[in-house]
């Protein structure tokens, strides 16, 4: 028994901890000890609840567990052709998939063309390959753990200040956003100080995994992406058609899925021809076939 906790906390400490920096450390730490905290107050625990319930829900978790299916293949596949060669680098493929692909996920439903193309293009900003250098050095891990829940008070001191019209609130957030800003140098200050001493070749790895790896991802997953924006607006134009369904005294199923095909073999994959139909229809106001197939032939043509 005490061999075997010796070496799961022996490989613990030289194959797992390695892969995580002192700042991600301290962030697991921080969350450790707010879920900790959660499960005791039943107020933050119940609205966590909730919260769960919405994040997991049946639809929310299929189109998550899709997007996760398809990284793991492309991970899989960049792994066995040798483009991708170090483990290490599984930890920055977990963080995108986590955050980053689903984000880019649900941002993308309102218009997904422009939000695909401003994912990209962030990724070539000075100021994101400047974020992942600092991000690539960090402070002592007791260090880390002190200036988090700082930092993260100075932003919500801000960002709740940004709400009020008192002038006390925006003498505040001055305040805050110029310790922010000596905190800023300090760091960059740091980091120019090691970069003095470290290898180029470790921060053009760290830049290479955090930036490269999630740039090669979302364009993989560009088609999925595209193809949840397109299902959830034929959705959410559907939904009408379903309430004037049930609105009416003998709705006819077959009537409706007529409309919804003519709708479907009119805007196809466009996102733009749906969004005009969503606006520009009026569902109920059309009595007969006739007059809705003349409408949708006229939106459809603009």
């Amino acid at each position: 028994m005490e061999n075997t906790l010796s070496t799961y906390l022996e490989f613990l400490r030289t194959q797992i901890l390695p892969l995580f920096s002192n700042r991600e450390l301290a962030i697991i730490i921080w969350v450790a000890i707010f879920l900790i905290y959660a499960l005791f107050n039943k107020g933050i625990r119940e609205s966590l609840a909730r919260l769960l319930r919405i994040y997991y829900g049946y639809k929310l978790l299929t189109i998550r567990l899709i997007l996760y299916i398809q990284i793991g293949i492309v991970t899989y596949i960049l792994f066995r052709t040798g483009i991708f060669s170090q483990y290490s680098l599984i930890k920055t493929i977990v963080a995108y998939s986590l955050y980053s692909a689903v984000v880019l996920l649900y941002e993308s439903i309102s218009d997904p063309l422009n939000q695909i193309r401003k994912t990209i293009l962030n990724y070539f900003a000075a100021t994101t390959i400047l974020t992942v250098y600092l991000n690539s050095f960090s402070y002592s891990l007791i260090t880390e753990c002190i200036l988090l829940p700082i930092v993260f008070l100075l932003f919500a001191i801000i960002a709740y200040a940004e709400h009020q019209n008192d002038p006390q609130y925006k003498n505040a957030s001055g305040c805050a956003t110029v310790i922010l800003a000596f905190m800023a140098l300090s760091g960059i200050g740091y980091v120019i100080y090691h970069s003095i001493h470290c290898q180029p070749e470790v921060i053009i790895e760290n830049l290479a995994r955090e930036v490269l790896i999630p740039l090669v991802m979302t364009c993989f997953l560009i088609p999925y992406v595209y193809l949840v924006a397109v299902i959830s607006k034929y959705e959410s134009l559907f939904v009408r058609l379903n309430v004037r369904s049930k609105n009416e005294k003998n709705p006819s199923g077959n009537h409706y899925r007529k409309w919804k095909i003519a709708i479907i073999k009119k805007c196809k994959l466009n996102t733009a021809k749906i969004d005009l139909c969503t606006k520009q229809l009026k569902l109920f106001m059309y009595e007969t076939d006739e007059d809705f197939l003349a409408a949708l032939d006229k939106i459809s043509k603009k």
